[in-house]
Parts: structure tokens; C-alpha cells; sequence
């Protein structure tokens, strides 16, 4: 459990070795950086 003030922070680093600008998305050509997470209370 987190309080108020806790997080997560997720850092990427990606090499892009194209011309081609990379931007976020779901495909392959994409930078896919991405936190899943869940939770339950019993």
C-alpha cells in the first residue's frame, strides 16, 4: 500500500538509431514504457 505522498516513477531509456521521430504508442514502431498494476481489498 501506498500513502499519499508514494508513487511509482518508471524511468526509459531508448536508443533511437532511425531519422524518424519515436513517439508513444502501442505499436512496434513505438516507445512502449508502461507501468500495469492493480490492486484488491479483501
Amino acid at each position: 500500500m501506498f500513502s499519499m505522498a508514494e508513487g511509482l516513477t518508471s524511468e526509459i531509456t531508448y536508443r533511437n538509431t532511425t531519422a524518424a521521430t519515436v513517439r508513444f504508442g502501442l505499436t512496434s514502431q513505438d516507445e512502449m514504457g508502461i507501468i500495469f498494476g492493480y490492486y484488491y481489498e479483501e
